[in-house]
């Protein structure tokens, strides 16, 4: 034979070679293909989801979500339960419910384990919302999905019957969130308390607030101001005029701005004829809240004050104030307009006429 077949032999048989180890090798370069496929994906998802944490712990809500939509953007098939929960809480805390409502079901949806905070959170702005019955099934949901006590879904569960006018099914949801003692449960508690008040239990809403006040168990999220102001509403709802006054002046320790006590001091002051500390509380209402709707009669009723004081009618009964209020006595529930809705944070101003 000629060299040129054994020259075309060995140059078909290295081809052969080649070939074969190409096939041999391929699966292992699709592989590998794919994990730097999965990396270039998860890598940056994961380290969106973790620039949205940090922004979101620094309550920087609109950085939060873009990060959170990248994270979610970067994951395979958009699948991030957590990306989606926490784009949820950021939405909330900008009052975007309906987007935040849409990110809870879509955690709720993709997660393969029982999420039941998510189901807590959606159930929060259900109940915002006034879609009760949502509200109490996703909040039921979440209590078999928690995996214990279930304090969170109870406690929901207490505002859904309150607004639904259950405020004795709210007082036993709210008493199993709090569990046994001693509680700890700050907004459960603070929700007991003014369960209470609705409920016209003062008594029992006071005793609520010295026990919450002198826990023997260190508490956080205790709103001092709320609380004080609670009180106050108590105490006058008992008689006790003075008790209340000085709780509205502790409030206004917390926070000098606080129209609500403001108000309830510049009424309280009216109805005893304390013409001076009336005009100065009333002339704080208006300074802390200029837009109410109260502000041009009150601005009429420190006129009227201040002309008083001018004419130096020191001896004559002051004008009774048309917005003034009784004192409450145990059988006179004067105050109880004071009480609020369930999702008004500081429902408690006087029945003045106002």
């Amino acid at each position: 034979m000629s060299d040129k077949f054994f020259r075309n032999l060995i140059l078909c048989f290295s081809l052969f070679n080649t070939l074969t180890m190409t096939l041999v090798i391929s699966p292992n370069n699709c592989a590998l293909a794919k994990k730097n496929k999965a990396s270039s994906t998860v890598e940056p998802s994961e380290k969106n989801y973790k620039e949205g944490l940090k922004a979101y712990d620094n309550k920087d809500y609109e950085k939060a979500i873009d990060s959170f939509l990248q994270a979610i953007y970067f994951a395979r098939n958009s699948y991030s339960p957590k990306s989606y929960y926490y784009l949820g809480l950021s939405y909330g805390e900008l009052k975007n419910d309906n987007k935040a409502i849409e990110a809870y079901k879509k955690c709720i949806e993709q997660s393969l384990e029982p999420v039941p905070d998510a189901k807590v959170e959606l159930g929060k702005l259900y109940l915002k919302q006034n879609r009760l019955n949502e509200s109490m099934t996703i909040a039921n949901e979440a209590l078999c999905d928690y995996a214990g006590h279930g304090y969170r879904a109870q406690n929901l569960l207490g505002l859904v019957m309150e607004a639904m006018g259950d405020f004795d099914s709210a007082k036993w949801h709210y008493e199993e969130a709090l569990g046994t003692r001693p509680w700890t449960y700050t907004v459960a508690w603070q929700n007991l308390i003014e369960n209470a008040m609705k409920r016209k239990q003062f008594g029992e809403a006071v005793n609520n607030i010295n026990a919450l006040f002198t826990s023997e168990k260190p508490l956080k999220g205790v709103d001092f101001e709320r609380m004080h102001l609670d009180l106050g509403v108590c105490y006058l709802a008992k008689g006790n005029t003075q008790g209340a006054i000085d709780a509205w002046h502790r409030v206004l320790d917390y926070n000098p701005n606080n129209q609500h006590a403001h108000f309830q001091l510049a009424v309280l002051y009216d109805s005893e004829n304390h013409i001076s500390s009336a005009i100065k509380e009333y002339q704080g209402f208006v300074a802390s809240a200029p837009n109410d709707a109260k502000v041009p009669k009150i601005k009429e009723r420190i006129m009227m004050l201040n002309q008083k004081i001018g004419e130096n009618q020191a001896l004559k009964p002051v004008q009774p104030s048309p917005y003034s209020l009784t004192p409450a006595s145990p059988n006179n529930s004067a105050s109880l307009k004071q009480i609020p809705p369930a999702n008004q944070q500081y429902p408690r101003e006087t029945d003045s006429g106002f």
